[in-house]
């Protein structure tokens, strides 16, 4: 509970930070190459994961496995947050290693953009709550967030059921569909800017998503498939989240970006607890997690489709 509520402003504030500083045709990706830092994290983690765990399985200092696992990957997460205070400006104005050349083109670009959203009447909170746009968004979001906590939840423990018992061997099997995410990330971000297209740069890879769930619950005994599935599902599923937000953060006006955004990632981080909480009840009810992944790839089939119809105006 302590560890969410100290995470919960984190993301819509990095993304509205980086939005105030890359223009809207840059932010594809900029975008991806934040958001790469999941996948490459599940790359290093799963693998060194498996190693803690084996290697602390006996306990040792009177710590259990998982407990050096929490303790030795939480260490370093410290350390970062307090370098952020130095290492952040609040702003390019503020950003003393600028070149003044650079800081004038991120001027102009920033004055283009202010220029080019939508004007609101208020920018109140109150307004921010009854936008239908910003609940749509977060909708989306809710069904992105839906296969990408299901897949970083349930993948060790997917990979075990196709008959792999060794925790280093799963760390490794798990680091493969993170490495290609990682690449396929930044591909399709740079794609989306050089292309100026969100809208198809968004759905392909939701729907990849969904595809590639269904791969690995029909193909469950045949593991070489079934990592497959998985991988196109992470590729996809993991993909969808910086092609995501670019949109939004287009579409809302200055003053409705920072309660906007906040709001869509709230709604979207419910699916952090309904997600993984939808497969572990299936599992128990009926010993596989086949439901559970048939219901989310329906889920992510569902936010393609809201999605198409919300980036319409965006086709232009």
């Amino acid at each position: 509970l302590f560890t969410g509520a100290a995470e919960a402003g984190f993301f819509p504030g990095v993304v509205l930070y980086l939005s105030q500083w890359f223009p809207t045709f840059r932010r594809g990706r900029i975008m991806a190459l934040f958001m790469s830092a999941i996948p490459v994290s599940g790359l290093l983690g799963s693998p060194f994961s498996g190693w803690i765990l084996n290697h602390f399985a006996a306990g040792q200092g009177g710590l259990a496995g998982w407990q050096w696992m929490f303790l030795l990957q939480g260490i370093p997460t410290v350390i970062l947050g307090a370098l952020a205070y130095f290492l952040l400006s609040d702003s390019f104005a503020n950003a003393k290693w600028l070149k003044p050349h650079e800081r004038a083109v991120l001027e102009a670009d920033q004055a283009t953009d202010l220029a080019n959203k939508p004007k609101t009447t208020s920018d109140s909170l109150a307004e921010v709550f009854k936008n239908p746009a910003i609940w749509a968004f977060g909708l989306i979001y809710f069904c992105i967030q839906s296969g990408v906590y299901a897949i970083n939840f349930w993948l060790p423990s997917i990979i075990k059921n196709m008959g792999f018992s060794d925790n280093l061997v799963i760390g490794w099997l798990s680091a493969i569909p993170y490495l290609l995410a990682a690449v396929f990330m930044l591909l399709v971000g740079r794609s989306a800017d050089l292309r100026k297209e969100r809208r198809w740069h968004l759905v392909v890879p939701m729907l990849m998503g969904a595809i590639g769930l269904v791969i690995a619950v029909n193909f469950a005994t045949t593991p070489a498939i079934a990592i497959l599935g998985l991988t196109i599902a992470t590729m996809g599923a993991l993909t969808g989240l910086p092609m995501f937000w670019p949109v939004p953060t287009t579409m809302l006006s200055a003053g409705a970006a920072a309660g906007g955004l906040a709001l869509i990632n709230s709604m979207g981080q419910m699916a952090g607890f309904l997600s993984p909480y939808i497969v572990g009840f299936v599992k128990d009810a009926t010993g596989s997690t086949d439901v559970a992944l048939y219901l989310l790839a329906a889920v992510i089939v569902g936010g393609s489709v809201l999605a198409l119809r919300m980036t319409r105006t965006l086709k232009a």
